[in-house]
């Protein structure tokens, strides 16, 4: 509450135009006894008062500065203002109530969300695919249609002993404020990236007896086996690095039933949205 604090200031402003009134007419007084006295009108008393009266004057001046300076102080004092920009995520005292010195708490809890960091339970088998600075996609619950890009920026040093986990820190940015302290989200980390490949549904590759991974592909209505070589995978599609060109139509539900030749009527194959 700054209104007695500005009350003071006010109060202390008229004073200082009072005091800086006196203060110039002393000076006035004092300049002009010391005229006459140079030319013998005037004692050295009267001289000597003057000055006394002028130095008063003007430490009055100079005293009641000080004390509105010092009430300019405790009025910035009196606003807290926080240290950075964020958001306030507790009240810890409300208007009226006594803030102790010192204090446990502070006044507010300010969070600086405009980066979030997302952390991840990251097994020991899967340590050496991960360094910082791979890219992320974060999936919130709570806005299952928006995706948040990332960036791992460290991983612990130390595995935990029960689960045999790392744990993964992904660096964020929040600009909207959408993602919050607590949330849970699904985190896809992206360990390796192949521009501009062929690539097909995952469901079509089909791994014949003798271990070779192939897929059907349909000419003419008519399903001819193809091997391929396989190269990313992703839960939903894969790489094929040789065997198809762009454009091939494959076989993606029903290969199981096929044998070479078969002959068949396409249906265009409706993709699933993908599950990080």
């Amino acid at each position: 509450d700054t209104a007695v604090l500005r009350a003071e200031l006010k109060s202390l402003q008229a004073r200082l135009e009072q005091a800086q009134a006196q203060y110039e007419l002393a000076a006035w007084k004092y300049q002009a006894l010391r005229r006459v006295q140079a030319k013998g009108g005037s004692s050295l008393q009267d001289l000597e008062e003057a000055l006394a009266i002028y130095r008063t004057r003007q430490a009055e001046v100079a005293q009641i500065e000080a004390d509105i300076g010092r009430v300019q102080a405790k009025l910035q004092k009196a606003v807290i203002r926080s240290p950075i920009f964020g958001i306030v995520g507790k009240k810890n005292y409300f208007p009226g109530e006594r803030v102790p010195i010192p204090s446990e708490k502070g006044v507010v809890t300010i969070l600086r969300v405009d980066e979030v960091y997302v952390e991840a339970e990251i097994s020991d088998k899967d340590l050496a695919k991960l360094r910082p600075g791979l890219e992320a996609n974060i999936f919130p619950d709570a806005y299952p249609q928006n995706v948040f890009k990332g960036k791992v920026e460290q991983l612990e040093p130390v595995l935990r002993e029960q689960s045999r986990t790392v744990i993964a820190r992904v660096r964020v940015k929040n600009p909207d404020f959408l993602l919050r302290p607590g949330m849970f989200s699904r985190l896809e980390i992206v360990l390796e990236k192949t521009p501009q490949v062929v690539a097909i549904p995952i469901q079509a590759l089909r791994l014949s007896p003798d271990k070779v991974t192939e897929v059907f592909v349909i000419v003419d209505n008519v399903a001819f086996k193809k091997k391929v070589e396989v190269g990313l995978t992703t839960a939903t599609e894969a790489e094929i690095k040789s065997g198809l060109e762009p454009g091939d139509l494959v076989v993606v539900e029903g290969g199981e039933q096929l044998k070479e030749l078969s002959r068949v009527i396409p249906i265009p194959y409706q993709a699933s949205p993908p599950t990080p």
